[in-house]
């Protein structure tokens, strides 16, 4: 989400030309208001205003931009706890496109279908994106924690394994409004896209052996999204 910034004025007349470039602005860029008022609802965790917002910028928004409205639409519709809204609009901010944010947008799919109870597409939402930026740590860990929690299933201990609020609070909370499209992402437990644990197990292996580093200025817990635009 970009942020103003504004710089000390050195005079009354410097900040009216100021104020008078930021009103021309505004008044030539309505896709960009209605954006960032919609991320302004989103940070007062009024999510049907936000949704409102994002729908008017649909109305100036070029071809190019709507994965990036598809991600906001989709973020919002996670946090009111709409999931399958959310997995769709996420589908449509995964397509490919010069501006598709499709790792962060497979990463809250794979948050979403998570809150769901598919354990198995949230594995297959990770590891599309990690295709998508195989730097992602979020996504890394997420993965290697339900890799962990599957294999305590296994070993028969209910106490660790059953998933409850605990168990979602420990994923990485990082819903990147940071606003994915490709089958794999929304692939079944039993389609070709999905993975068993030893699959997982030798991509998180393969991971190990490379580890994924930290980008600079990134943030990787908490429950705030990144938004791109």
């Amino acid at each position: 989400m970009y942020r103003l910034t504004f710089i000390r004025r050195a005079s009354g007349a410097y900040a009216l030309v100021l104020a008078a470039l930021l009103l021309f602005t505004a008044w030539l860029d309505p896709l960009r208001d209605a954006v960032r008022e919609g991320n302004e609802r989103y940070a007062e965790k009024d999510y049907e205003g936000a949704l409102r917002s994002y729908g008017d910028a649909r109305g100036y928004a070029p071809a190019a931009k709507l994965p990036l409205l598809d991600f906001n639409e989709g973020d919002a519709r996670y946090m009111s706890g709409d999931y399958e809204a959310a997995l769709e609009r996420f589908r449509g901010a995964a397509a490919p496109g010069e501006d598709a944010p499709r790792a962060h947008s497979y990463f809250n799919m794979g948050n979403a279908y998570y809150k769901k109870g598919d354990s198995a597409r949230a594995i297959d939402s990770y590891v599309e994106a990690l295709k998508a930026d195989p730097d992602f740590l979020p996504a890394k860990r997420n993965l290697e924690f339900l890799a962990r929690e599957e294999h305590k299933k296994n070993k028969g201990d209910k106490g660790q394994g059953e998933k409850g609020e605990g168990g979602a609070d420990a994923l990485e909370g990082q819903r990147e409004r940071d606003r994915g499209r490709g089958d794999a992402g929304d692939g079944s437990k039993t389609g070709p896209g999905a993975l068993d644990r030893d699959q997982v197990e030798n991509i998180l292996k393969s991971m190990r052996d490379r580890p994924v580093r930290r980008e600079r200025g990134k943030d990787s817990g908490g429950e705030h999204n990144e938004k791109p635009w």
